[in-house]
């Protein structure tokens, strides 16, 4: 997909969103209270949307090499979509879909996260 910005620039959408599995247990394990399963089950997914941001910031765009993703859209992945349900045992959403955009140059991007046990 591709188009103009207002600037006239180009603007490019990667073909392919870039898939990554982040893990809840990474998170608990550095948290000094555990949440309950229920507890879980209604928020385990929110506990991930950190380390979600900080893997953007960190990700240079493939189009001109700066480091300066913002996140455009997010929206959430049910559980029945998850490639591997029995990863994510819990109801609440299984993933996020993030698209970014880079401030320097227009180019588009799209990160697909899975949730891990």
């Amino acid at each position: 997909m591709s188009g103009f910005s207002p600037l006239g620039r180009r603007l490019s959408m990667a073909p392919n969103p870039i898939e990554v599995d982040l893990f809840l247990s990474h998170v608990l394990d550095t948290q000094d209270i555990q949440p309950s399963r229920e507890q879980l089950d209604l928020f385990a997914g929110s506990l991930l949307v950190p380390e979600e941001h900080r893997r953007i910031r960190s990700t240079p765009c493939p189009a001109c090499g700066h480091g300066t993703l913002r996140v455009r859209h997010q929206k959430t992945r049910n559980p029945s979509l998850h490639p591997e349900p029995d990863r994510w045992p819990f109801l609440c959403p299984a993933g996020d879909e993030v698209h970014v955009a880079c401030t320097a140059c227009g180019s588009e991007l799209q990160f697909l996260f899975w949730f891990r046990e």
